[in-house]
């Protein structure tokens, strides 16, 4: 149900930008001339169906998977530090049942990889390391399929602006065919500046993204490493290699002070 909620949120933010986009077009009547072009109409207004349909949703949806993303792949809600206490004491309570009840209901990754190796303790403990293993390799295989979102716009971003700028650049010398002569050096810039606006929106696109993917790999990455870390340290006594904790040794008598001998008497 979370997941379906936030794929509509994506969604109504997607075709709200493109009627944004489309309801400026239709509010000025057309391509304004060149000479009372603003920056906004410049960027937004003359680049073209490849950015009002294309790029600009790319671009929301960007924001909304990186802002998804950053909330979802915490340590605050994934490694939570008092879901591995409630854990370890009911495990220290020898409350076993519990505590697979409780990990099985918990939402965190970290209690998700504790329930598959309680779930394999009466095989032993080998049984009880590859099960935290597995669950730990699933997690991070199904979190970086999840994130391939940003690597695939980022990756198609700018060729949809090579795109959008080569079918400008047909158009701009197409006009130049049409007016059967030399053109206006300014009438030709605009033409260019307005083609490679697309290439503009694609690079503007393509390195958050790109960035955003990076940052949360190496994100999932660490969390995966110190999950297994916290699962063996949560699940040790079931080890039996483990080494135990020697008992402290009393404390050892006090030294009697040493006399010096007294001296022999002289004759």
């Amino acid at each position: 149900m979370r997941r379906t909620t936030r794929f509509a949120l994506l969604a109504v933010m997607i075709v709200a930008g493109v009627l944004l986009a489309t309801s400026s077009v239709w509010a000025q009547g057309g391509a304004p001339k060149p000479e009372k072009v603003t920056w906004l109409q410049h960027f937004f207004v003359r680049g073209g169906w490849v950015v009002w349909f294309l790029e600009l949703p790319m671009s929301v949806a960007m924001v909304a998977l990186s802002v998804m993303y950053f909330l979802e792949f915490r340590r605050s809600s994934l490694i939570s530090d008092e879901t591995m206490e409630q854990i370890r004491s009911l495990l220290e309570a020898r409350q076993y049942r519990e505590a697979i009840e409780y990990s099985a209901n918990d939402p965190t990754m970290i209690s998700s990889v504790v329930h598959a190796a309680l779930a394999e303790a009466s095989n032993g403990y080998p049984a009880m390391e590859r099960a935290m293993e597995e669950a730990i390799d699933g997690w991070s295989s199904n979190s970086l399929r999840r994130i391939e979102f940003l690597n695939l716009i980022g990756n198609i971003a700018p060729m949809v602006g090579l795109f959008g700028t080569v079918v400008g650049m047909i158009l701009t010398f197409n006009k130049i065919v049409e007016v059967g002569g030399v053109p206006n050096a300014a009438e030709l810039a605009d033409g260019i500046s307005v083609a490679l606006v697309t290439t503009f929106w694609g690079l503007i696109i393509a390195i958050p993204a790109l960035s955003v993917f990076a940052a949360i790999r190496n994100r999932i990455e660490a969390l995966s490493a110190e999950a297994a870390l916290r699962a063996q340290s949560l699940l040790g006594m079931f080890n039996p290699a483990a080494p135990k904790t020697p008992a402290a040794a009393p404390p050892a008598a006090a030294p009697k002070p040493v006399t010096a001998p007294k001296p022999a008497p002289t004759a």
